[in-house]
């Protein structure tokens, strides 16, 4: 049952950053229980994939936030806020993108976490990546 409020919760979330749905009252309080994660991806980056020569490090070789990216983070903390969450813990990729957002939202600091960066270029990673997680 936690799985599907959790995947729930998750769709909902991102329905949330686009301003076409809003997370049910008891999503909210097993939020705050500590009973279910938030899981969001970066807001909108213009394009797809990131550009050939791309550098972790250095956000001039990513794909970056637009500003409709960064007001979309913010409106998402926003509503963290507005349900009663105005600090958590907050862990990101190391992409730009995904730092940017988790910043934006303004509810706690943001710790890198290199096991939820993408794996798109080399699924091989996934199983592990994911096991890591979970653990």
């Amino acid at each position: 049952m936690r799985i599907g409020r959790r995947r729930f919760l998750v769709l909902s979330l991102g329905a949330a950053a686009f301003g076409k749905a809003h997370a049910s009252g008891p999503l909210w309080a097993a939020l705050r229980s500590g009973e279910a994660i938030a899981l969001l991806r970066h807001a909108a980056a213009p394009g797809s994939g990131d550009p050939p020569g791309l550098r972790l490090g250095d956000c001039s070789t990513q794909r970056n936030l637009s500003e409709q990216g960064r007001a979309q983070a913010r409106a998402i903390g926003d509503l963290f806020r507005a349900n009663g969450i105005s600090s958590a813990a907050v862990y990101s990729s190391q992409w730009c993108r995904c730092l940017d957002t988790a910043r934006l939202l303004g509810i706690g600091d943001v710790v890198p976490l290199e096991l939820l960066n993408s794996f798109f270029g080399d699924s091989s990673a996934a199983e592990v990546r994911t096991a890591a997680l979970l653990a």
